[in-house]
């Protein structure tokens, strides 16, 4: 929608959303995206109503209207510029949430990591026996992998959700997935999640991008050990997660997702010198 020359965009929040938002949530997600707008992390403005508030409530529903920014998610023309852009807002974001302290109640069902070997339960049908081996491997370290510290999260990177004007970052969109994590979660599923979700014509991975995403990365936020070293796993995690939401969302990509998923793997363990 357009008014006096300027355009706008209205998110009706959904009633149906894996974790149902309440005004007090959708509150918090725009207080929280305004204070990172206020350290220069390019986000849409969000617009008040005429009673001055930001969150409008429409039939027992909720909604809030952001300027529109001119942009595009460059599938099909991504560049390793992108990536390092890319890494280091993740990264800022992470500094600011770590320095302000800023955690949220909304959580998956359960912690993450329980949440995917769940799945792995219910599922051991579709699995391989490679598959189970590392799911197994993940219970047996899921202690370690659940003290990370937690906070909040983005938890739905990725280009789709991203808009660039000649080559620059100039919008970071959709909030509405935070939840409570760890950066790990946040970083690893960038990568596994575009590679569940997108076409591989519009989105392969390169060792380029991936150092490139890394280094914009470590140039603002250096990893803490226990990060450094839990990498290879939350790779493995999200794998299983996105893999069986393949299996009945679309099998057919299910063959290329696993060798890209591979590559992956490879392409950090390159970057970071170890073997994944």
């Amino acid at each position: 929608m357009a008014s006096a020359g300027k355009k706008y965009v209205l998110r009706i929040y959904s009633t149906e959303h894996r974790r149902p938002r309440t005004k007090e949530n959708i509150l918090f997600e725009i207080n929280t995206m305004k204070f990172f707008a206020r350290y220069g992390i390019p986000i849409p403005a969000v617009v008040v109503n005429k009673k001055g508030e930001v969150v409008t409530e429409i039939g027992g529903r909720f909604a809030a209207m952001f300027e529109f920014i001119e942009g595009d998610h460059r599938y099909g023309r991504i560049k390793a510029n992108h990536f390092s852009q890319i890494g280091q807002m993740i990264a800022t974001i992470h500094n600011l949430t770590e320095k302000e302290k800023i955690v949220c109640d909304n959580i998956w069902e359960t912690n993450f990591v329980d949440f995917v070997l769940q799945k792995v339960a219910q599922n051991q049908n579709i699995l391989t026996n490679e598959e189970l081996h590392i799911a197994a491997l993940i219970k047996q370290k899921q202690t370690e992998l659940s003290t990370l510290p937690q906070w909040f999260i983005h938890s739905d990177y990725y280009f789709g959700n991203l808009l660039f004007r000649e080559d620059k970052l100039v919008a970071v969109l959709d909030f509405d997935d935070y939840c409570l994590g760890n950066f790990l979660e946040d970083i690893t599923r960038f990568f596994v999640a575009e590679l569940a979700y997108s076409e591989s014509s519009y989105f392969i991975l390169t060792q380029e991008f991936v150092n490139a995403f890394w280094d914009g990365y470590l140039k603002a936020r250096p990893l803490i050990d226990r990060e450094r070293g839990l990498i290879e796993d939350y790779l493995k995690i999200h794998y299983l997660n996105q893999l069986i939401r393949l299996a009945s969302a679309n099998p057919k990509k299910i063959p290329g997702f696993k060798k890209q998923v591979k590559e992956l793997k490879e392409f950090t363990g390159k970057y970071f010198k170890f073997q994944v």
